[in-house]
């Protein structure tokens, strides 16, 4: 898993702030998106495999009816090329 610093600049659109928590599966960053000046929160997901990465969108699809909406990337991928198996985005 690459180190994310304070004040590293990620896909070109977010500022990291500071790291606001650890878990299991990933670590959430606070940042500031720097096309709309919002701050935001960032997910980085540390993972094994692609059995745990299936487990977390599973996990974050489960909040889907509370308004959230998951975005599993890789900070520089295309969503098109994200597949689950025989799930694809």
């Amino acid at each position: 898993m690459s180190l994310i610093r304070k004040d590293d600049i990620l896909n070109g659109s977010y500022k990291v702030i500071d790291m606001v928590n650890e878990g299991y599966f990933c670590v959430i960053y606070s940042a500031l998106d720097l096309k709309t000046n919002a701050q935001v929160a960032i997910k980085k997901l540390k993972y094994e495999g692609e059995g745990d990465l299936k487990l977390e969108f599973d996990y974050l699809m489960r909040l889907a009816p509370f308004d959230y909406s998951p975005t599993p990337l890789a900070f520089g991928e295309d969503p098109e090329d994200i597949s689950f198996g025989d799930f694809r985005i």
